[in-house]
């Protein structure tokens, strides 16, 4: 007999027959493993007629593998399996049999095993046979079928070929859609997908290349020039498809210096200690620095001389570069080794950068002082913990977006900051006035973030000092602020004040003025007077040169404020007391009244938003300050206090303030 090719309508008849025949079963069986290798079947049914074994061959074979392979899975299940089982198997080769659907626009298209699941689902629950009949064992191998791939743990993932059309193709032969079907697939499915696929990653710099970004590395047109978008580090690791992946291969670049770690490496392991994964393979690639390349050519000289100190020997240059690992607890399956892929360039295609390092020489003692430190629970320095809270506080009071975001630079910046701040050359190329003279915040700040790079306890506590002491004046003069406005409110929102919910109609402020001899306008000035005194209270400390910058940069700094609430607000205030004034004994002047003093409660809850985040960040400055981290809140020099006991809520414009009768 010729080569038997079996459809996908024959198998579903053979299926649907329910022949008890063990023997036809394992024809059947063999049929399709012999199409699935390409090889010809010598394999006849018994029970089937010659002529009906010619219809079979004449019929449309499978056209795809994959979907031989699945049935074969499936197939494979019946020997011994109960009649429930075998109806529901028969169910899902019936959707294979007929996989075409139709589109919006009445065409026939072929569908995915995805769509057809997701088609089921749609139809209903008590019509979907793949979650209520099929067991979840079963379920679990179709899962591990189509979500789980051995390539994603190696290089041949991280190989960019594509074109910008192509690159949004790759799919490493996976089918992720299939957790978009449903809540109960997304929940069975994902641990095949982030649990047992080991996910590959490269990190290198301030970049992360890794096959759980779909998109990374894709070439782009950009301003006239070939760009290629690189996973963003900080927010991947924030992401929840970053938590939910439980085993990393990591290939690490290596610096030859201290001074120079991997920032993405950094990212990683800080993101590992909130979210612990199962396995972890660290691989170290040596590359050479080049660090002064970074540079313009007049300033290499100097950073030459400068960072002559750093340079290390190989060996210890490489425990410093595994120092972040240090904070990373509770791993099951931990490897630390050199890249097996041999000498690698450094990425940054200078022809003179082709020096080397090897990781022979590094002592295997070290690697297990690593790995035990990795796997146990000890409890780890949190330094960088207690720097994001410092931050946050300093940060509060500052209002300008580009200022604030430079009290917190990216990992990759930090060391350029350091430089600048200690060559004037440098120092005067930034275009920050804080940082270019100097500001004692902004310079402690950089220095405590230097120190949780270097995990240095003690100079993260000395930067922290240095910014909690500068602050500390101005936290007071805001707080004294807050309470006069606070006082102003209260005794205004009690009856027949200005302020009392029960008096926002215009004839009402007619009659505070009629009946009560109320003088608005002078009201409306004293409280005026009282936010002005607010606002200014933020105003931050600084020397003569950074305001003269400043001054010089006023244009672009109104820009900005122009569209601020409080000053939207207070501009308002300005010219409605203007208009009250000259209405005075007018009806229009309790119009003018009543829209003062909306905008009144806008300026004053937009001051109130800033305060109440200073005193949400300064109540959070020692949370990670305890004995289990190494840092005892007894030991810490600082004359302030957290003050728990201050009312922390914005004015309910609603309620009316009782009188207060004396004894």
């Amino acid at each position: 007999m010729d080569e038997h090719r079996l459809s996908q309508q024959q198998a579903g008849d053979v299926l649907d027959s329910n022949s008890e025949n063990q023997d036809q079963q394992m024809i059947l069986l063999n049929i399709l493993r012999d199409q699935a290798e390409n090889k010809p079947s010598n394999y006849m049914c018994q029970d089937m007629s010659e002529s009906e074994v010619e219809a079979m061959n004449t019929q449309e074979a499978m056209t795809s593998e994959e979907r031989e392979d699945k049935i074969l899975k499936l197939c494979s299940t019946l020997s011994g399996a109960e009649e429930l089982l075998h109806e529901s198997l028969m169910k899902l080769t019936k959707a294979w049999r007929d996989p075409d659907t139709t589109n919006s626009n009445g065409n026939r298209v072929k569908d995915t095993n995805c769509g057809i699941i997701a088609r089921a689902l749609r139809e209903g629950d008590d019509k979907c046979h793949f979650l209520n009949t099929i067991p979840l064992e079963v379920r679990n191998m179709i899962y591990e079928l189509l979500l789980y791939k051995k390539i994603l743990s190696t290089r041949a993932v991280l190989i960019h070929n594509k074109t910008d059309k192509q690159a949004c193709g790759i799919k490493y032969e996976l089918s992720p859609a299939l957790l978009s079907t449903c809540r109960q697939i997304n929940d069975e499915a994902s641990q095949f997908l982030y649990g047992g696929n080991t996910f590959i990653a490269r990190l290198k710099d301030a970049s992360c290349d890794t096959p759980i970004m779909r998109y990374r590395g894709i070439p782009s047109d950009l301003a006239g020039g070939r760009w290629k978008f690189h996973c963003p580090v900080d927010r991947f690791l924030k992401s929840k498809t970053f938590m939910r992946v439980k085993k990393w291969k990591v290939i690490v670049h290596v610096p030859d210096d201290t001074h120079h770690l991997t920032p993405a490496f950094v990212y990683f392991c800080r993101a590992w200690h909130s979210n612990t994964p199962r396995s972890l393979k660290i691989c170290l690639m040596p590359v050479s620095g080049a660090f002064e390349m970074q540079f313009p050519r007049r300033f290499r000289a100097p950073l030459a001389k400068w960072t002559s100190g750093f340079w290390v020997e190989p060996v210890e240059a490489i425990s410093a570069s595994l120092t972040p690992l240090s904070i990373v607890r509770d791993v099951s399956k931990v490897s630390i080794g050199a890249d097996p892929c041999g000498k690698q360039y450094d990425g940054i295609n200078h022809p003179n950068v082709h020096k080397y390092m090897r990781l022979g020489t590094l002592s295997q003692e070290r690697l297990e002082h690593y790995k035990s430190i990795i796997q146990g629970s000890s409890p780890a320095n949190l330094t960088f913990k207690m720097h994001e809270k410092l931050v946050s506080y300093a940060q509060a009071f500052e209002r300008h977006v580009a200022f604030k975001a430079a009290m917190d630079p990216p990992f990759h910046e930090i060391y350029l900051l350091h430089i600048a701040l200690t060559f004037e050359n440098l120092k005067r190329q930034s275009s920050n006035p804080f940082i270019k003279n100097g500001h004692p915040v902004e310079v402690a700040l950089i220095q405590a973030s230097r120190s949780t790079l270097n995990d240095s306890e003690e100079e993260f506590l000395e930067a922290r000092t240095a910014v909690l002491e500068y602050l500390e004046p101005q936290y007071q003069r805001i707080v004294a602020a807050a309470s006069a406005a606070a006082d102003y409110v209260k005794g205004q929102k009690k009856k027949k004040g200005i302020l009392d919910p029960a008096a926002e109609e215009p004839d009402q402020y007619e009659y505070l003025y009629l009946e009560e001899k109320t003088d608005i306008t002078k009201v409306a000035a004293e409280g005026l007077l009282v936010l002005e005194a607010y606002a200014k209270a933020f105003e931050r400390d600084m020397v003569l040169e950074i305001k003269r910058d400043l001054r010089a940069i006023r244009h672009d700094l109104d820009l900005f404020y122009s569209t601020q609430q409080i000053e939207v607000s207070l501009r308002q205030l300005d010219r409605l007391l203007a208009e009250m004034n000259s209405l005075r004994g007018s009806p229009s002047c309790g119009y003018r009244a009543r829209e003062f003093f909306q905008h009144f409660k806008l300026a004053m809850d937009g001051l109130d938003d800033q305060y109440l985040a200073i005193r949400k960040a300064r109540k959070e400055l020692f949370v990670f300050d305890s004995l289990e981290t190494g840092v005892d809140i007894k030991d810490i020099e600082l004359d302030i206090t957290l003050e728990p006991w201050r009312c922390d809520d914005k004015v309910d414009w609603t309620v009316r303030e009782p009188v207060s009768y004396p004894d």
